[in-house]
C-alpha cells in the first residue's frame, strides 16, 4: 500500500491511501502457425494461436488482436522477401 499525503500552508492534511499489485510474470505464448522452418509459396502465412487473455500481441511490430479467451490469427503479408517473422507479447496495464 502507498499512502500519499499532502499538507497545507495552514496545516491542513489531505491522505490517499492506493493498494496495487505488481505482476512480473510474462504473458504466456503458443504459436500454432506457422511451424518453424516452414516454407510458404505465397507472399503471406497464418500467424496464429494463443497467449493469456488481457495480453498485446505484436508480430513483427504490429499489433494483433487478441480474442478475449487469449486466441490470435492473422494473414501475414511477407514484405521485401521476409524470411523471419517475430511474435512478441505484452500484458496490456
Amino acid at each position: 500500500m502507498i499512502e500519499v499525503e499532502a499538507t497545507g500552508v495552514n496545516g491542513d492534511k489531505n491522505t490517499k491511501s492506493y493498494e496495487f499489485y505488481y505482476d512480473d510474470r510474462a504473458p504466456e505464448l503458443m504459436v500454432q502457425s506457422p511451424n518453424n522452418y516452414e516454407i510458404t509459396q505465397s507472399g503471406s502465412i497464418l500467424v496464429s494461436g494463443l497467449t493469456t487473455a488481457g495480453s498485446r500481441l505484436y508480430v513483427n511490430g504490429s499489433e494483433v488482436n487478441v480474442g478475449d479467451d487469449g486466441s490470435f490469427s492473422e494473414n501475414y503479408v511477407l514484405v521485401n522477401n521476409a524470411r523471419n517473422i517475430a511474435a512478441q507479447d505484452r500484458r496490456k496495464c
